[in-house]
């Protein structure tokens, strides 16, 4: 954290005194894209999370349904006996 805020630090002083050439610009606005794609990185972690929790509960959902399913024909319950 340290490290990123002194080279964000140096990089502004640097773009002061910098000529106008569109370079530090491009710069400047690549930082910004990895900073907030590291930014990121937990937002989608908990998405992927919700999503494998989502698909484990509809697959659970889909064998409940099909236990239910077999259990309400009249065959299955009187092979079951």
């Amino acid at each position: 954290m340290k490290k990123s805020l002194l080279l964000s630090l140096s990089l502004m002083l640097s773009l002061s005194r910098a000529e106008d050439d569109g370079f530090y610009m491009s710069v400047g606005y690549q930082i910004g894209e990895a900073v907030q794609k590291v930014k990121n990185t937990g937002a989608l972690q908990n998405l992927a999370d919700r999503y494998d929790n989502l698909s484990n509960l509809l697959n659970q959902y889909n064998y409940l349904n099909s236990l239910v399913n077999l259990a309400s024909t009249p065959s299955a319950i009187t092979g079951a006996i």
